[in-house]
């Protein structure tokens, strides 16, 4: 009997795309803090089987922030934290925010004492790919300013984080598959009946 030797996968098994977000929204006249994160979580069982699920929460003026982060650091706990930045990276000044948002998250999971990642990368991929991987899968974008709005799509970036970490890091059929599986997913999420 033949036996054949898998490749190691470079996708790790239990990964969490993070943005959390936490800064001043001003509507109208209004200005008020928001803190909150979108996740997307992608998790890899033997021998292909694909699991994904997306989680998005925010408060307003700091209230239950603290359940919050705590929220987030279980979702995380075990997993690879691949974190980006709610902010736009278009020059080379921008790669801050995302500088910025991994020491965020780590100051996060330092003070909730509690669950932690198993392993970390910072998304540092430049806009124009993000802004591709989004059209090309039909993801939503907002070029909004405020938080607010940027915040509401946060979600949907987490997917394209997490997109454009598959293409970079894995090939052939390994990334086939993870293509394939999110896109199967997404005609499933596309299909479901919102509620009023």
């Amino acid at each position: 009997m033949e036996t054949k030797a898998s490749t190691p996968s470079k996708h790790p098994s239990r990964l969490m795309s993070v943005i959390y977000f936490d800064g001043l929204s001003t509507i109208g006249d209004i200005t008020r803090r928001l803190t909150g994160y979108a996740a997307f979580e992608v998790t890899i069982e033997a021998p292909i089987e694909l699991i994904f699920d997306s989680h998005h929460a925010a408060t307003w003026d700091g209230e239950g922030v603290y359940g919050l982060q705590g929220d987030l650091a279980a979702l995380v706990e075990d997993r690879h934290a691949l974190v980006g930045s709610i902010e736009e990276y278009r020059t080379f000044y921008d790669r801050r925010h995302i500088l910025r948002a991994g020491i965020e998250f780590i100051d996060l999971i330092r003070i909730v004492d509690g669950p932690q990642p198993v392993g970390m990368t910072l998304c540092g991929h430049h806009e124009r790919m993000l802004s591709e991987i989004t059209n090309g899968f039909g993801i939503a974008e907002t070029q909004m300013e405020d938080l607010l709005w940027r915040a509401r799509y946060a979600i949907f970036r987490t997917q394209a984080i997490w997109l454009a970490y598959v293409m970079s890091v894995t090939k052939g059929r390994e990334q086939k598959v993870l293509l394939a599986g999110y896109k199967a997913w997404r005609v499933l999420q596309d299909a479901r009946v919102v509620p009023f």
